[in-house]
């Protein structure tokens, strides 16, 4: 397997890292998704979704042919957002190659955003005005992906 699919604040890029060394494989996140993600609209995005790709640079409805470039490497551990969306998901299984899918509890999940937003110096308003709509989001994503594996 060489594709980590993370839920935000999952400790995934820890995750990505690690699996790289245990495997001697090089580990990158999400350089290529931000370059797709740029020439993405997100306001075509399913709302839930971008509660998530507001805050993110690397989350989109990423293209198949990069999930198929993810899955099927064998030098590289990738990791990276992938929406749980029916497009996502055909992708990658077309791709028939294993994927790690990394889920949190989405309150812990959310608890981590929290924590690094007042590190980075949001006033307390600002989170807690965004963290109904966040909780949702994460919700969402984590049951979309425990339904699809």
């Amino acid at each position: 397997c060489y594709l980590l699919v993370a839920m935000p604040q999952s400790s995934s890029t820890s995750t990505m890292e690690s699996l790289g060394g245990m495997g001697c494989l090089q580990a990158e996140s999400s350089l290529l998704s931000k370059r797709a993600c740029r020439r993405h609209n997100t306001s075509q995005l399913d709302p839930v979704w971008k509660v998530l790709a507001d805050e993110h640079s690397h989350v989109c409805q990423l293209p198949a042919a990069l999930l198929t470039k993810y899955s099927s490497s064998n030098s590289t551990v990738f990791k990276d957002h992938v929406l749980p969306t029916l497009q996502s998901i055909r992708a990658l299984l077309a791709a028939r190659r294993p994927v790690v899918v990394l889920l949190r509890k989405p309150v812990a999940a959310l608890h981590g955003w929290c924590e690094r937003r007042l590190r980075e110096g949001w006033q307390l308003s600002a989170i807690t005005e965004r963290a109904a709509a966040r909780l949702a989001a994460l919700v969402a994503y984590d049951r979309a992906w425990r339904r699809a594996i």
